[in-house]
């Protein structure tokens, strides 16, 4: 039996235009449905990858100091990242062909991973353990937010850019003075920089306000949370 024929035995009085209008709104809740699952899913191999790269380097020296005397490699990375970042970002169907989507956001968080596990290898274990266990508490409570608040944070697009923006200068200065209390400061605001951006971005996945992602834009949307989720432990650990 068709689940259109289950709804008119159940509401034999039900008019045909909202019958469809209903079929419509559960094929587009499920379709939404399948979107975030495979952005998160996504996600769940990202960090993966990042958490393995970052546990590998902290234990094994030796890559830790190939590193160290290869700095090149950093900046090339980074150069990397960067650029991929805003391939996937602006060129729309580059993030929607598979499998080069797939491929650049593989080279992409390998890049990152790479960056993540040197800084970490060069920090505390202990503090590296207390901004990732900080980093999965705030990423939880915040996506809950995200997904049950009313108010509509897809519509702070600008207002995070122009944040952004500012961070970025405030960071440009701090190579010429270096200021304990500036540097907590900017790590702070960093940290809610990400937090608002994380829940922006999760709103956007979700569908349910004003401004929505595509869901062909799942590599997109995976790689938007994916630095968000680092960004965060980043600033923490600083």
């Amino acid at each position: 039996m068709s689940y259109a024929n289950q709804i008119d035995e159940e509401n034999p009085g039900l008019p045909k235009d909202n019958e469809s209008q209903l079929l419509s709104s559960i094929s587009q809740t499920s379709i939404r449905l399948g979107f975030i699952r495979k952005v998160y899913g996504i996600l769940l191999v990202q960090l993966a990858i990042t958490v393995g790269f970052t546990v590998l380097m902290m234990y094994d020296t030796s890559m830790v100091n190939w590193v160290l005397a290869n700095s090149w490699v950093l900046w090339v990375d980074l150069v990397l990242v960067i650029v991929i970042m805003i391939m996937l970002a602006c060129i729309q169907k580059l993030a929607r062909q598979v499998p080069f989507n797939y491929i650049f956001l593989l080279i992409f968080t390998l890049g990152f991973s790479l960056l993540v596990g040197f800084i970490s290898a060069c920090t505390d274990p202990a503090i590296v353990l207390m901004a990732a266990i900080m980093t999965l508490c705030v990423t939880v409570s915040l996506t809950i937010y995200a997904c049950t608040t009313k108010t509509d944070f897809t519509m702070m697009g600008g207002f995070l850019f122009v944040f952004g923006m500012v961070l970025m200068v405030m960071g440009l200065f701090l190579w010429w003075g270096v200021s304990s209390t500036m540097h907590t400061l900017l790590c702070a605001l960093g940290v809610i920089f990400y937090g608002l951006y994380l829940i922006y971005d999760t709103q956007l996945i979700v569908g349910k306000h004003r401004y929505k992602l595509n869901i062909d834009d799942y590599v997109f949307a995976a790689m938007m949370i994916y630095v968000d989720i680092i960004g965060l432990f980043l600033e923490l650990l600083s």
